[in-house]
């Protein structure tokens, strides 16, 4: 089919661990110029990193390499205290079980 420019979807309910009700790459407080490309909006805002919140991000994973242990539970709220928009909603179903 793909020699047709053609691919096989597969529509179904959004259900696996990670997955986003809308599935938008920007916030409401970003300026996206949707002008620039015809099929993409680019984000044109300043980023505003809190440094101190950055710097115990980049500790935190590096003493979690350095452990060689971790768990998907540290890493969630990890992103949870860095990231002050980050939404994880756990299923426990995962893509790859649909595979």
């Amino acid at each position: 089919m793909s020699g047709k420019g053609k691919w096989p979807c597969y529509f179904a309910l959004s259900e696996t661990t990670g997955e986003k009700d809308i599935e938008e790459f920007y916030t409401d407080q970003e300026k996206v110029d949707f002008e620039r490309f015809a099929e993409i909006g680019v984000v044109t805002n300043e980023v505003g990193w809190d440094a101190p919140t950055l710097d115990r991000f980049e500790s935190d994973v590096r003493r979690m390499l350095a452990d060689k242990r971790w768990t998907k539970v540290q890493l969630v709220e990890l992103f949870n205290k860095t990231l002050n928009r980050f939404s994880h909603r756990e299923t426990f179903k995962y893509l790859d079980d649909r595979m």
